[in-house]
């Protein structure tokens, strides 16, 4: 799943694909996805203009009240991806870290490419 994940950015973002690792993490659930993402950006993260970019994007939710959303707990039956954890590495301000959670049966890994390239869009 990871690899697949990174093959699909690859495939979208070309040579402008970031160093991006991926862990996917998978758990006894019936439903949900879990997913860490780790972006390294060529700027310093401005994480305001990255919290009120992940607001406004149509499909994901931006989840401040609960830290690390759970796909069984928060995401079972929404069609967003519920970002969470969103924070600057703490020794690489570089880099990006989040957590993302989505009910799989309503969303597909696509969603997560289209937040890679929203992530680009604010490091540009």
């Amino acid at each position: 799943q990871e690899h697949r994940l990174l093959d699909e950015c690859q495939q979208v973002l070309g040579a402008t694909l970031p160093v991006l690792d991926v862990t996917a993490l998978q758990a006894p659930v019936f439903f949900g996805d879990s997913l860490a993402l780790s972006l390294r950006g060529k700027e310093l993260w401005q994480l305001e203009q990255v919290l009120e970019a992940l607001g406004d994007e149509p499909g994901l939710a931006l989840d401040e009240d609960v830290d690390c959303p759970s796909a069984v707990g928060d995401a079972l039956g929404r069609e967003e991806v519920l970002v969470g954890r969103v924070r600057r590495h703490p020794r690489d301000a570089r880099r990006l870290e989040c957590w993302l959670v989505a009910d799989n049966v309503r969303l597909s890994a696509l969603t997560a490419v289209q937040l890679a390239e929203l992530l680009l869009k604010q490091s540009a």
